[in-house]
């Protein structure tokens, strides 16, 4: 019979004595959605580890790509014959795969093992000093700054993070000793909540930063969310950091023996303040975009940290990266430099492009809160008009959340709203982005309704002017249109011959 998560009988523990068979040295393993963020991830930990690996997707991008150049072989389409080619020996497919995928199906009418994203991931993790990030928002960042620090502090741990990261080139490695044996190095992994198999994970350490709503087309209720974090947490090790600003994360952990806290309030063990303020407001450079802030272990300082990432969330979601790596025993001069030099990860506030007039700026953020934050943290440095284009992702985040997505928009200068990014579902009737456009307009923000993607590049040109930033967000395909504005803002910055952008006609201001 087939590894299959549906039957919920596999463990990561099966799917990792799978993986060390000597008898499957150096062979297949073939990921169906090859080229999403965590696949792409896991694909680079199997070539690290001798494997052979091949994959398919219905599109190529930057992560295929790249695993192209290091020996995968990737298919542009889901088809019988790419497995019966390749001959795997196990099959692990993503989340957004259906049941009905031709590739599933061959792989089960010939007894080839199959496994998710989560159980694999949850194989590595479970086998070595694992470190789980986990929450709603904000795992991406946390995980590439804490795999870079671990680097950077001489330790080379294994990693799987949703984002590449620049400084180290790629979103995923097994770490600088590819021996699958090996069970004394870190691996970071950034966790999926999205599908309830967070509770696969049994982690050395986690680090939780928030619970929200979020993934109701999964979960029924806030409370089995709370009841799958809970269940997570009983699977921890050794240390469980957890946020004390989010109240349900302090509500539901406070009481654990082994919970380590951080966040703004006197009640956490590890304080943040921040410099030059004497509350809770950020003190950022403008020119440098840094962020300064102490942070005080049990009321005794441990110094001052910068930070290239700008913004309280950030600042937090750092903290909990702080906590870890002091209660490791790492020195805090060698833990400051390696925040300081951390320069964020791909789609996460990554600036596109700067001239003398005008930014571009990509952020990944598609629910309420991250998009909040992320527009409150540029607001605190930019003096100019701001200029959102944002792509819904998914029709049922976008009905459960709709309130809440009218209001986080509350200081931008003008929103450009596409159509919803499906990623795999069906259409809920009377969900729409025309609705929500509608609805946001009658709160008092300016809203033009795109329903094209590939339609906001020649609106943004019409609209933009000099000192404007603009920011596009979204977890779906906004991101290729937002490089094709950029590329087309360049040609025409070219052709203006660096005079920047006249003043617009009343018709085409804001």
């Amino acid at each position: 019979m087939s590894l299959d998560l549906k039957n919920m009988s596999i463990k990561p523990k099966e799917v990792w004595e799978l993986l060390n068979l000597s008898a499957n040295k150096g062979r297949t393993v073939f990921l169906i959605g090859i080229g999403g963020c965590g696949m792409s991830s896991l694909a680079h930990i199997l070539l690290d580890l001798g494997f052979g690996v091949a994959g398919s997707d219905i599109e190529t991008n930057k992560y295929t790509d790249q695993l192209t150049k290091k020996g995968a072989l990737i298919f542009n389409s889901h088809s019988r014959n790419n497995l019966a080619l390749t001959q795997p020996f196990l099959v692990c497919y993503s989340s957004a795969i259906r049941s009905d995928n031709p590739e599933l199906i061959f792989a089960r009418e010939n007894n080839i093992p199959i496994c998710n994203r989560a159980l694999l991931l949850a194989s590595f993790v479970n086998s070595r000093r694992g470190i789980c990030i986990a929450g709603m928002h904000g795992k991406t960042t946390t995980s590439a700054l804490l795999a870079y620090s671990l680097y950077r502090l001489g330790c080379f741990p294994g990693y799987s993070v949703g984002g590449r990261i620049p400084q180290l080139g790629q979103n995923g490695s097994w770490g600088q000793m590819h021996d699958i044996a090996d069970h004394t190095q870190f691996f970071v992994a950034e966790t999926d909540e999205s599908d309830g198999t967070l509770t696969m994970f049994s982690p050395e350490d986690a680090i939780v930063l928030n619970i929200d709503e979020e993934h109701l087309d999964y979960y029924h209720s806030l409370n089995e969310i709370r009841l799958a974090f809970m269940s997570f947490a009983q699977n921890v090790r050794n240390t469980l950091f957890f946020c004390a600003d989010n109240c349900l994360v302090y509500d539901l952990y406070r009481d654990l023996k082994n919970a380590v806290s951080w966040g703004f309030s006197d009640l956490a063990d590890y304080v943040i303040k921040l410099s030059g303020s004497g509350g809770r407001h950020c003190s950022i450079n403008g020119q440098t975009g840094s962020i300064g802030f102490e942070v005080l272990y049990h009321g005794k300082s441990l110094g001052n940290f910068k930070s290239r990432l700008i913004g309280e969330k950030n600042v937090s979601n750092i903290t909990g990266v702080i906590a870890f790596l002091h209660r490791q025993g790492f020195p805090t001069d060698k833990i400051k430099d390696a925040i300081e030099n951390f320069r964020g990860v791909e789609r996460r506030q990554q600036l596109l492009y700067q001239d003398a007039q005008v930014r571009v700026l990509e952020d990944y953020g598609h629910h309420p809160c991250e998009i909040e934050a992320t527009i409150h943290a540029i607001r605190q440095s930019w003096k100019g008009r701001l200029l959102v284009a944002f792509q819904p992702h998914r029709y049922s985040r976008t009905h459960f959340l709709f309130e809440k997505f009218a209001d986080c928009f509350r200081e931008v200068d003008m929103l450009l709203l596409t159509d919803i990014y499906a990623a795999s579902e069906n259409p809920i009737p009377g969900v729409s982005s025309e609705k929500l456009a509608d609805f946001i307009n009658r709160r008092g923000i300016k809203v033009d309704y795109i329903p094209q993607v590939n339609d906001l590049s020649g609106t943004l040109l019409r609209y933009i002017q000099n000192n404007d930033l603009v920011l596009f967000l979204g977890a779906g395909n906004i991101s290729r249109e937002a490089h094709r504005f950029v590329q087309l803002l360049g040609d025409k910055v070219k052709t203006k011959a660096g005079c920047g952008f006249a003043n617009r006609s009343k018709k085409e201001s804001l």
